[in-house]
């Protein structure tokens, strides 16, 4: 059935109480930061570093929202850096702040999250685990997979026992890009409204297009599969980031 399963009343019904308010809810995270979109190498480790040091956040715009980001994802309890904070940092210590540490940046920090059962860590990888036994990984984190992949946690979550996320995950192959047009066209029992929140929906994407972030974190959770099967690299220093991924 794949996005087909979208054409469903209840698909309207999901859409007017996701999408139709103010802000469009969130669901599932993905990645550590969500919608914000942090880089690890440029903000989030010379942030808490500063934070360590009782020193002026690096940070020249709204810098009162850096506790928000890092105390959302536990790193931070009040003003200071948590355990599970300082425990990352001194994992990060040795790795210099370059996007091509990215990866190993963020391997450590699932790393860290997943031994400490911190905040969110353990959804994140089983969220990651099933929609890459739905999708295949290089369409999923391609530019053709690109609007699935911000909007997958906005769909997963359930209202009045409708999941968008889980009726696609239980379909058999679906495309790997999200069916806009056909969602546009489709009748809804209120249209005004349910097209005001599709598009609504929409913007999330320009809001939130800046993917690098999460797709080397969904990369970091496949290496973490792979290690536990016995496959992939051993050492953190020589998952460096190619530099022409930053671009």
């Amino acid at each position: 059935m794949g996005w087909e399963a979208l054409q469903g009343p209840e698909w309207e019904q999901w859409l007017l109480a996701v999408a139709g308010k103010n802000r469009v809810r969130m669901g599932q995270s993905l990645d550590p930061f969500g919608s914000s979109w942090r880089r690890l190498h440029s903000q989030a480790k010379p942030w808490m570093t500063a934070i360590q040091k009782g020193e002026p956040i690096p940070r020249t715009v709204r810098p009162n929202q850096v506790p928000t980001d890092l105390g959302g994802v536990a790193l931070m309890t009040g003003k200071s850096l948590s355990d599970f904070g300082t425990a990352v940092l001194e994992r990060w210590k040795e790795m210099p702040g370059e996007w091509e540490y990215e990866m190993p940046l963020a391997l450590a920090l699932l790393q860290e999250g997943l031994a400490r059962d911190a905040d969110g860590f353990r959804g994140m990888l089983g969220f990651w685990w099933d929609i890459k036994q739905v999708f295949d990984e290089k369409e999923i984190l391609s530019d053709r997979g690109g609007d699935t992949l911000i909007l997958l946690p906005v769909l997963n979550q359930e209202v009045k026992g409708f999941n968008p996320w889980v009726t696609v995950r239980e379909s058999e192959a679906p495309d790997p890009s999200f069916p806009w047009e056909a969602l546009q066209k489709r009748q809804y029992a209120e249209p005004d409204r349910a097209m005001k929140a599709l598009n609504k929906l929409n913007r999330k994407l320009e809001e939130n297009r800046p993917l690098k972030p999460r797709i080397v974190f969904c990369r970091a959770m496949s290496l973490m599969f792979e290690h536990r099967q016995g496959r992939g690299a051993q050492y953190l220093e020589n998952l460096k980031l190619p530099r022409r991924y930053s671009r």
